[in-house]
């Protein structure tokens, strides 16, 4: 070997790991890549330095870049090298790794003999490898077994199944390991080696199933030693084995799960254990919740974790909210259960909790009661509705509690109310706003109220108009003195005030944008959050106050959006974006110069990289390729970008872990408005077309969940443009048009690209958006929108009603009998089982008399959620899913009319209001399409019609929404049979509940109803005329116009004229006689 070359590149590694100078190593750098590292010399040169080199600092150098060398390019630089070479190396680094004394450089050398089995094991090229490993793991002295165990690691890291001709014997040396009598280092290293050999295990594989649950009591004992001797890098590396243990479909932690959550909940309450690692303990007790759902749903711990979690929640919170500490994990804990489990099996349990401690004197205990109840607001918020009237005290105790602490909390809470439950939370205007505004005076509460006012604006409407003016000046008046984020929050609420109020915003409209306008010149990186939010905020003012009032301001506003994105801030492009889809949709027509510049820069956040890593904790792991809860846990980038833990030592984690996380949300956003833009503005986009499409198609595969929700949203919007742009008509229940080629060859490459990825998401949530939205689609459309991707979409929708779909399948569901798990399920669990439904009704609608083939096994899937086992929502969706089906298929529904009154007819009891609301709808339409004589049924469902006729006008909108179904119901039974029961005894209680107060749809069959009887038997109406011309008033003046299609007021204003020659009086008396036809 050529000392000069050996001698030169020890000189450059010495100056790139000791010198302080940038210029210096950057030179150093370039050289080393572009005359040494191409030069197959490198190898054995790097491997001398890493041998002789006096400083520990060159010689760890040496060995992180031997061993890329060595990994790089398929092993090119490695092959290249002369065998005997290649064989000294392996001799005499193995002696090295057993004497190095530095920890990190012993370390490196490890990992290069892991680069060199990955290339000479396949070939069998080194068969005294694993004897020399097994030989060291159990050798006398403890520091020969670390380094031995450490190198298997390694292994197990870098190789593919590396033990698979030895199997048994590699276990049982664990077996060893793992009980090592002096070394710890010996026994952490053996668990994170068995958690890599876990991710190889097949669930097929028995014996090595049961061989690794009989060790895995062993590994919790690891971790607990760790936990107990304060041995936080220990317990780090226990917990990340755990964790991925519990997201592999393998059921490998067998019966020890009852054990591991009481191990997790001990470490956890216990405020003697060191904070970072209780923090470890309840971020792996969410994981357990995540990943064993079933398991510990079975049994029954959901409330055992809640009672021992809870007082965790009394702990203080620290100040930055990027921090985690175990009351934050507590709650989030708490979210988690709620989001995971059926409500019934948590809600109940936390309720009696937060009642307890709202009581105490303790205030912790008071907060803590404060902000569970609302972190568990989303996950149970259908559960909670029909209840809300008596948690509202709770609320309002909170609210005005008199410890500041609490008010604070109750904010949150309140926050988390206006999110799922606003439109009850808006029917208590007059309790909440004083609250607040009372809140937003005191300085501890202030900014935390003011988040909880833009909030409950989000969802107040009309309700905020009395308090517009008291609400302009207070927060004008807080901006004035406001810090920077002080006034984010307040111009965030007054966005949130435009929205509520509409045109009725246009007075305030602009002073406010004069007081906003110099947010949108800041430049400073601590500035651009406000900057952010002014332009986020300009165009929800647009949306409200019109394109009239806007239009002075759209110019300067959309130079100053497009300045904005020279600026690197994720934040500024996601609020830019956003104010882009809000001017393409107020002016559609003035958008056409910007999308030069506009699609450009979406197309470029897009394909920008981020990195892939889910938490500080695991970056260490995660750059040295352990795998741990959210694999794929290396950090890489969507380029194949290599970086090393030795590169990234003086990296920021947070900076990383957040940039990856902006980036993903700008990304998000972005995707999001390829699809809304286009759909706004359509002719002008078409150029922009192709690139978008590809880019969306390939966004569908990205491990971020929200960004493929946003791909498949403009996905489908895109397919529904060109539908527009072709002014494609379809009448449901008649052949379709055919298609133009372009909307063809654009469908085709979008089902194609949708039904692939659905059938490999992973994530809920993404998979109901495409049901969701599919559905709509085939609604408007027909069974065009399929092409030849109908038994795709069918199988998507029967997969998910039979939870068999991948995204369903929860990693410990094998493990357990079918009757031990609950035919319930968690609310987002029920909003994708309910999106599969609109799918299912969407192909009805497309098919229409065509459905009745495949509606036997959709009866039988729909029907299964309309059981009693299930939730309130779960009912709600089958039994409305029915209604929409019979409607779409009409006269075919006639040969599945019994099995269908058989499972609507005794939904008309239900216990939840909008199951009976949905029954009562469809089994109106179910009379009116059967072509089988129902009469015979009409007293016993007019029996139990009756009670919703018995409804309060201040009742709630969702018993009113029942009231006006049954009159539709009714109306349907009357048109189909007017003689199968006495009408005198019917019509005045159907007339008594007019006119309809939400669901205006079923003025259709009420209004075709009584045009029937007119024609049928005049004379039946005669006792009611002064009560329906004054209905008839109500839907026909420009107020009502809404209320009734061009169907029915066209005949409606025939009737009335025919009238006005019968009883003029009457008509004139209605304010009818000058309504014309």
């Amino acid at each position: 070997m050529d000392p000069t070359f050996v001698n030169g590149l020890h000189a450059l590694l010495t100056t790139a790991s000791a010198s302080s100078d940038t210029t210096q190593i950057k030179a150093a750098t370039a050289t080393l890549a572009q005359q040494y590292y191409r030069n197959p010399q490198c190898v054995p040169a790097l491997f001398q330095i890493l041998l002789t080199a006096p400083d520990a600092g060159v010689r760890q150098l040496a060995g992180v870049e031997l061993r890329k060398r060595i990994a790089s390019n398929h092993a090119k630089l490695w092959t290249e090298t002369a065998v005997e070479i290649r064989n000294e190396i392996k001799t005499k680094i193995l002696e090295f790794a057993l004497h190095e004394p530095i920890s990190i450089v012993r370390h490196t050398a490890a990992r290069v003999i892991a680069a060199i089995a990955s290339c000479e094991m396949r070939e069998k090229a080194w068969p005294t490898l694993l004897p020399w490993l097994y030989e060291a793991s159990t050798a006398p002295a403890a520091s020969t077994r670390e380094v031995g165990v450490f190198i298997l690691y390694s292994l197990t890291d870098s190789i593919n199944e590396p033990f698979s001709a030895h199997v048994s014997e590699v276990y049982e040396l664990f077996r060893r390991t793992i009980q090592d009598p002096e070394s710890m280092e010996v026994r952490v290293n053996t668990i994170r080696a068995l958690g890599m050999l876990a991710q190889f295990i097949d669930a097929e594989e028995k014996g090595q199933v049961r061989t690794f649950q009989s060790i895995f009591p062993q590994i919790l004992a690891v971790l607990r030693d760790c936990v107990a001797t304060d041995n936080s890098d220990g317990a780090k590396h226990g917990f990340d084995v755990i964790e991925t243990l519990l997201i592999l479909d393998t059921p490998l932690i067998g019966k020890a799960l009852p054990e591991l959550v009481e191990f997790f909940l001990t470490v956890a309450v216990n405020k003697e254990v060191d904070e970072s690692i209780r923090v470890m303990a309840l971020n792996a007790l969410i994981y357990t919740i995540k990943y064993r759902k079933n398991k510990i749903q079975s049994l029954g711990l959901a409330k055992s974790i809640l009672e021992r979690i809870m007082p965790i929640g009394c702990e203080d919170e620290p100040d930055e909210e990027e921090e985690d500490n175990p009351c934050r994990l507590c709650f989030r804990c708490i979210d988690s259960l709620a989001t995971t489990f059926p409500p019934s099996q948590v809600f109940p349990t936390l309720h009696t909790l937060v009642t307890q401690y709202v009581s105490s004197p303790d205030p912790s205990q008071r907060k803590c009661a404060m902000v569970s109840f609302g972190v568990a607001i989303e996950g149970c918020s259908e559960y909670i509705r029909p209840h809300i009237l008596s948690l509202w005290p709770f609320l309002d105790a909170g609210l005005n509690d008199q410890e500041w602490r609490v008010r604070k909390a109750a904010c949150i809470a309140l926050g988390c109310v206006c999110e799922f439950l606003g439109d009850e939370a808006a029917e208590r205007h007059e309790i909440f706003l004083p609250a607040i505004l009372r809140l937003m005076g005191e300085e501890q509460t202030r900014s935390t109220a003011c988040q909880a006012l833009d909030s409950y604006l989000e969802c107040l409407g009309d309700h905020i108009l009395p308090y517009l003016d008291e609400l302009m000046v207070r927060l004008i008046g807080l901006l004035e003195t406001a810090d920077r984020q002080m006034q984010s929050t307040i111009i965030g609420a007054i966005g949130s005030a435009a929205h509520a109020a509409k045109a009725r915003f246009t007075p305030y409209f602009p002073e406010f944008m004069k007081r906003i306008e110099p947010c949108f010149f800041l430049t400073k990186e601590e500035d651009l959050d406000l900057r952010s939010i002014a332009v986020d905020t300009a165009g929800t003012l647009a949306e409200a106050v019109g394109a009239e009032a806007f239009r002075p301001c759209f110019e300067p506003m959309m130079q100053q959006a497009m300045a904005g994105l020279k600026l690197e801030s994720y934040r500024i492009h996601e609020c830019n974006y956003l104010f882009f889809i809000v001017m393409s949709r107020v002016f559609p027509d003035l958008m056409e110069p910007y999308l030069a510049a506009i699609v450009p820069e979406l197309m470029k956040s897009c394909k920008e990289a981020e990195y892939k890593i889910g938490s500080a904790d695991e970056l260490e792991a995660a750059l040295l390729g352990n795998g741990t809860a959210e694999a794929p846990l290396e950090i890489k980038s969507d380029e194949d970008v290599d970086i090393d833990l030795e590169d990234a030592a003086d990296a920021d984690v947070d900076d990383i872990l957040n940039v990856s996380s902006a980036q993903a949300v700008e990304k998000e956003i972005a995707a999001d408005a390829m699809g809304q833009i286009f759909a706004n503005v359509k002719l002008p986009f078409l150029p922009y077309v192709e690139n978008c499409l590809e880019m969306l198609v390939a966004l569908l595969e990205h491990y971020y969940e929200g960004i493929r929700k946003a791909a498949v949203q403009s996905l489908i919007e895109f397919l529904r443009t060109f539908y527009v742009l072709a002014n494609y008509e379809w009448t449901p229940g008649q052949p379709s048009a055919p298609l133009h080629d372009n909307v063809v060859k654009i469908r085709d490459v979008i089902m194609e690209a949708l039904t692939d990825a659905s059938s490999s998401d992973e994530e809920k949530s993404s998979v109901a958006v495409l049901c969701s939205t599919l559905g709509e689609l085939l609604t408007s459309y027909g069974p065009t929108v399929l092409g030849t991707y109908g038994e795709q979409v069918a199988n998507l929708a029967t997969s998910v009603l039979d939870r068999t779909h991948v995204c369903q399948q929860d990693t410990d569901q094998e493990t357990l009998p079918e009757d031990m798990l609950d035919e319930d399920q968690a609310e987002y669990d029920s909003v994708l089982t309910s999106s599969a439904m609109d799918l299912v009704a969407g192909l009805a609608h497309a098919y229409a008399g065509e459905f009745k083939g495949a509606f036997p096994k959709y009866m039988t899937l729909i029907a299964t959620y309309a059981g009693k086992g299930h939730s309130l929502a779960d009912r709600s969706a089958a039994i409305g899913t029915f209604g929409e089906i019979i409607g779409a298929m009409g006269a075919a529904v006639t040969e599945f009319t019994e099995p269908l009154f058989q499972i609507l007819y005794p939904a008309l009891a239900d216990e939840g209001v909008e199951v009976r609301s949905n029954a009562a709808y469809a089994l109106g339409v179910l009379v009116e399409n059967s072509q089988v004589d129902t009469s015979s049924q009409y007293v016993n469902i007019l029996r139990t019609l009756q009670p919703f006729f018995q409804t309060p006008e201040s009742a709630a909108g969702t018993t009113l929404n029942a009231r006006d179904n049954a009159c539709g119901a009714v109306a349907r039974m009357l048109l189909k049979n007017l003689t199968a029961v006495p009408p005198e005894q019917v019509l005045p209680t159907l007339f008594a509940a007019l006119p309809l107060k939400n669901d205006t749809q079923e003025n259709k069959p009420v209004f075709k109803c009584i045009l029937h009887i007119y024609q049928a038997n005049p004379a039946l109406l005669d006792p009611y005329w002064d009560l329906l011309l004054k209905l008839f008033q109500h839907v026909l003046v420009p107020a009502g116009e809404t209320e009734i299609d061009d169907e029915t007021r066209t005949a409606l204003l025939a009737l009335v004229s025919h009238l006005n020659q019968v009883i003029p009086d009457k008509v004139a008396a209605a304010g009818l006689a000058q309504v014309q036809a």
